[in-house]
């Protein structure tokens, strides 16, 4: 489902992906309070650094309206990290804090 908040999720999808962090898929979702998903695309991100960044199965971002941005990551567990941004960041901001979380580069 997308809500009125698809547009921001995508955008920050779209920054994400022209800063160099491969996107495999996002969503927003329906919810009350609204929420969406950015799933980075882990094979791609190796193939453009050269090196794990993500050492998991699965890693992305995660947009809450009440909460904000929060890194997750799964493997054996689950983690979730939260980046120090504001609730509705710009998109630029979200890439310069889950560059800073990933250690690849000051964007």
């Amino acid at each position: 489902m997308t809500g009125g908040h698809y547009g921001y999720i995508q955008a920050v999808a779209e920054a994400l992906e022209e800063a160099g962090i491969p996107v495999a898929d996002f969503r927003a979702d329906d919810r009350v309070p609204r929420d969406g998903w950015i799933a980075f695309d882990l094979v791609r991100q190796v193939a453009l650094h050269g090196r794990l960044v993500w050492d998991c199965e699965q890693a992305g971002v995660a947009w809450a309206e009440d909460q904000g941005w929060v890194l997750v990551t799964v493997g054996f567990a689950r983690t979730q990290e939260g980046l120090d941004v504001a609730s509705e960041a710009a998109p630029r901001e979200v890439v310069r804090a889950v560059a800073r979380k990933a250690g690849i580069g000051d964007f």
